[in-house]
């Protein structure tokens, strides 16, 4: 066993941290999201140039496109991890007031005096459910920008000779129960970051499960949040395509106008569904602790195929939350 090679690591050990301040380097890395032939020729050439004037800084040039292609990594990473979320955030905020619940009780987000499946086990009023989903939103964003820092703190909980573990029923399987030092300091600290940036009193617990019955160890850990972009990602894309083409077909723009009224609405019942099922502490006895949030959207899920609006999930291109295959 060894550590993982990083980028700093690789530079810092040849002494080729100046390719960083290269203004080479954002051309080099920066993702090509349509097809622009300039575009490709001008990263091509930033990688040559990289290349020429590092390979000997960096003992040799494949070093170079080491360096070149986990930065490009990272960078895709965050756009198809993090973005959605932040997406996702952006129509919380543009939707839905905190201050003003909607009169109609299918677009609002209180959880009171509903008796749905799966169950709500929290009976946030309209206002807290908003607050709840925003932080929980904004924890999950970043956690996806750091998503590197916790897979590095993972491995060294995982690999570390010093810190032992013992197989366990945990009632779902054979479980390697092991603690997670590294991991559980890394969420802490970015669990209290969100918590400066979000300007209002934490909704709900703050309990971080790590090394126990429920997230047994850091790799299951790592796991359950990679889960959060592959169910974020497909509702993002299908309210784009609401926003967009579903729209502007003049057939399909007729089934939902007399279906769900107008594509506003649509995209708000959709939204409001998700905002309270997927975030409704169903599925978890903590209810709203860090962990319990995420299986809440993990039930959500479980019940898209009888939600009235799947048709517009299927309509949009969706396959299901694990992708094609």
């Amino acid at each position: 066993m060894r550590p993982v090679e990083t980028v700093s690591g690789l530079l810092q050990r040849t002494g080729g941290e100046a390719i960083l301040d290269d203004d080479a380097i954002v051309a080099a890395c920066g993702e090509i999201t349509t097809a622009s032939p300039e575009l490709v020729r001008q990263k091509a050439m930033a990688k040559q140039f990289l290349v020429d004037r590092y390979a000997g800084k960096l003992e040799g040039a494949e070093n170079v496109h080491r360096v070149i292609s986990s930065i490009e990594d990272a960078l895709s990473f965050l756009r198809s991890n993090r973005d959605p979320v932040d997406q996702l955030i952006g129509y919380l905020q543009k939707h839905f007031n905190p201050l003003k619940e909607p009169k109609d009780r299918e677009i609002s987000l209180s959880l009171q005096g509903r008796h749905v499946k799966p169950r709500h086990v929290l009976s946030h009023d309209h206002q807290t459910q908003f607050t709840f989903v925003y932080q929980s939103l904004l924890l999950w964003r970043e956690v996806m920008d750091e998503f590197f820092h916790l897979w590095l703190g993972a491995e060294e909980d995982l690999l570390n000779p010093r810190n032992g573990y013992a197989l366990t029923n945990t009632g779902q399987g054979m479980q390697r129960c092991q603690q997670a030092p590294t991991t559980g300091q890394n969420m802490r600290r970015i669990l209290n970051s969100v918590q400066g940036k979000t300007g209002s009193s934490w909704v709900g617990l703050q309990v971080v499960h790590l090394g126990d019955r429920e997230v047994p160890n850091a790799l299951v850990f790592i796991d359950k949040y990679t889960q959060v972009p592959r169910i974020i990602g497909p509702i993002v894309r299908c309210i784009k395509a609401i926003e967009g083409e579903l729209s502007h077909n003049p057939s399909i723009r007729k089934y939902i106008d007399d279906t769900f009224k107008s594509p506003d609405y649509l995209i708000k019942l959709i939204l409001a569904d998700l905002f309270r099922g997927g975030f409704d502490g169903g599925g978890d006895l903590g209810g709203s602790c860090i962990d319990g949030r995420l299986t809440s959207l993990w039930n959500w899920s479980s019940y898209i195929e009888k939600k009235p609006w799947y048709g517009v999930f299927l309509l949009s291109g969706f396959y299901g939350f694990d992708g094609k295959f």
